[in-house]
């Protein structure tokens, strides 16, 4: 009997531990989501820019062909 109650003890232990090694993944995991994410709105926020600043360039080329 004593064998039966070691062995549900170590299953405990090794579910307690799998639980802790979860955690870790999780938050592991989530790091490098967040930092994905400002590498994503960072990139479309410059692909903004650089369109923006096209179009300004092309603005003034039209106003300035136009006499204006």
């Amino acid at each position: 009997m004593s064998g039966r109650v070691e062995h549900s003890d170590r299953s405990c232990e090794n579910r307690e531990d799998l639980r802790t090694y979860e955690r870790e993944m999780q938050q592991l995991a989530n790091t490098k989501d967040q930092v994905m994410t400002l590498l994503k709105l960072g990139l479309a926020n410059l692909g903004m820019w650089v369109r923006d600043v096209r179009r300004v360039g092309a603005y003034e080329i039209l106003a300035k062909d136009k006499g204006g």
